[in-house]
C-alpha cells in the first residue's frame, strides 16, 4: 500500500462542505475536467437534496494534499440480487458526475479509489460510476490501474450526448454541417419570426436584473410541458431553494451564461448554461408554448452555440440532454461518450457473484434485443 495516499469520508452536511471548501475549491483550479457540478458552490446549493440520500463526500489525498473527490450513497439491488454497493450520489439537475481529480495526480487518484473501496465494510462489494465522461483523464487512469491490480472495471450502460469541440469549428464549418433539412427548417423559423416583430438574442450582463430573468424563465418552464408532467421546478418545492441558490452562486462565480430571445422585447425563449472554462455545460432551456410554430428554442440554441464558437478559451460544450434528443442532436456537430461503470473490490468473494449476475443479465438483454428484431 502507498501510504502516501489516504482517504477520507464525510457525510453530507453543510459544515463538511464548508471545512473542505478551501482545499475543494483549490482542486477545481487543477482539475483534469472541471466538471463544475462538482464545484464546492454547486454542492453547497445541492446540500438538501443530497442529504436526504445520506451521502458521503469521498476525498482521496496524496500526502496533505487533495488529488480527488466525488459523492456517493449506499444502494442495494442489482440484478434483481441483494447486491450491497456504492452508487454517485446524484440529484435530477446533476448531468455528470466525473470525479474532480487534480491533473497531475490521476494514476494516484485511482489507486486511492481503489483502496477507499477495498476499505468499506465488507458487505459493500463495488462502486457503481454515474455519468462518467469517457474522454477523461479520470476515466483512462482508473482503466489502467484496474487492470494493474487485475481489479474487474465493467461497463454498465452506455450512451453518447450531443457536445461541441469549440476550437474544431467555426461558426461556418457548423452551419455546413447541417442536414440539407435542417438549414432549411432554421432559415424558415429566423424569417417567420423576423415578420412577426423585431428579433433580439440577449446575454444577461447586469447581475441586478438576474432575479426577474429567472422568475420569467421559471415560469415559462413550468407553463411548457415539464410543468404539465410535473418535472419543472416550480412543480418540486425542494428544487426552487436548491435552484435559485444554485443560479445565485453561478452568477457571483462568474460562472453561468443566461441567454434570451425576445419578439418587440417580450421574452419567448431561455437557456441557462453553466461554465469552467474551458468547459461548459447547457443546464436548462425553456421557451413560451404560444411562440411554437416559431421554434423559438430551437433558434436561441443555434445562437447560443454560435456565441461560444465566437469566444476565447472555451473547448467542450456539452448540451447535458439525453441520448435521443434529436432537436440538438441535428444541431450539435460532435458526440461524448457516458458510462454507468462498476469497480469491483478485491477478493473472489466479492467479485465472482457480481460478475456471474452481470454476465446473465447481459445475456437476457441480448435475448430480447433479438426477439425485439
Amino acid at each position: 500500500m502507498n501510504t502516501k495516499i489516504r482517504w477520507q469520508s464525510d457525510a453530507m452536511c453543510a459544515s463538511s462542505v464548508k471545512t473542505l471548501q478551501s482545499e475543494w475549491a483549490n482542486l477545481t483550479n487543477h482539475a483534469a475536467e472541471k466538471n463544475i457540478y462538482l464545484f464546492p458552490w454547486y454542492i453547497e446549493a445541492s446540500i438538501a437534496l443530497l442529504e436526504k440520500k445520506q451521502s458521503q463526500i469521498i476525498s482521496i489525498y496524496n500526502d496533505d494534499m487533495l488529488i480527488g473527490l466525488f459523492i456517493v450513497t449506499k444502494d442495494v439491488g442489482y440484478g434483481k440480487l441483494p447486491f450491497t454497493f456504492y452508487r454517485t450520489a446524484l440529484h435530477p439537475d446533476q448531468f455528470l458526475a466525473t470525479p474532480l481529480v487534480h491533473k497531475d495526480f490521476a494514476d494516484q487518484f485511482a489507486v486511492g479509489l481503489c483502496q477507499w473501496l477495498d476499505d468499506c465494510p465488507a458487505s459493500i462489494s463495488l462502486k457503481m460510476f454515474s455519468l462518467l465522461s469517457t474522454d477523461s483523464l479520470v476515466y483512462h487512469a482508473l482503466e489502467k490501474i484496474c487492470k494493474s491490480q487485475k481489479r474487474p472495471i465493467i461497463t454498465i450502460e452506455k450512451s453518447s450526448r450531443a457536445i461541441i469541440k469549440a476550437q474544431e469549428h467555426s461558426v461556418e464549418s457548423v452551419w455546413d454541417s447541417l442536414s440539407k433539412g435542417r438549414q432549411k427548417s432554421l432559415s424558415r423559423a429566423n424569417k417567420k419570426l423576423s415578420r412577426a416583430g423585431h428579433v433580439e438574442i440577449e446575454r444577461l450582463e447586469n447581475p441586478d436584473a438576474l432575479g426577474q430573468w429567472l422568475e420569467e424563465f421559471l415560469q415559462m418552464e413550468h407553463a411548457g410541458w415539464k410543468g404539465a408532467n410535473k418535472s419543472s421546478t416550480l412543480s418540486i418545492a425542494e428544487d426552487i431553494d436548491y435552484f435559485k441558490s444554485m443560479v445565485q452562486s453561478a452568477c457571483e462565480n462568474e460562472a453561468m451564461n443566461f441567454f434570451r430571445l425576445t419578439l418587440d422585447g417580450k421574452p419567448i425563449a431561455y437557456t441557462f448554461d453553466l461554465l469552467s472554462k474551458p468547459y461548459g455545460y447547457c443546464h436548462k432551456s425553456a421557451y413560451d408554448q404560444e411562440y411554437r410554430s416559431y421554434s423559438p428554442g430551437v433558434i436561441l440554441e443555434y445562437e447560443s452555440m454560435k456565441h461560444y464558437l465566437s469566444s476565447e478559451g472555451f473547448e467542450l460544450i456539452d448540451s447535458c440532454t439525453a441520448p435521443d434528443n434529436d432537436m440538438l442532436n441535428s444541431l450539435w456537430p460532435d458526440r461524448r461518450e457516458i458510462l454507468t461503470l462498476a469497480i469491483l473490490r478485491s477478493g473472489k468473494q466479492y467479485q465472482w457473484p457480481f460478475l456471474i449476475t452481470h454476465w446473465i443479465k447481459t445475456q437476457l438483454r441480448n435475448l430480447k434485443r433479438k426477439a425485439m428484431n
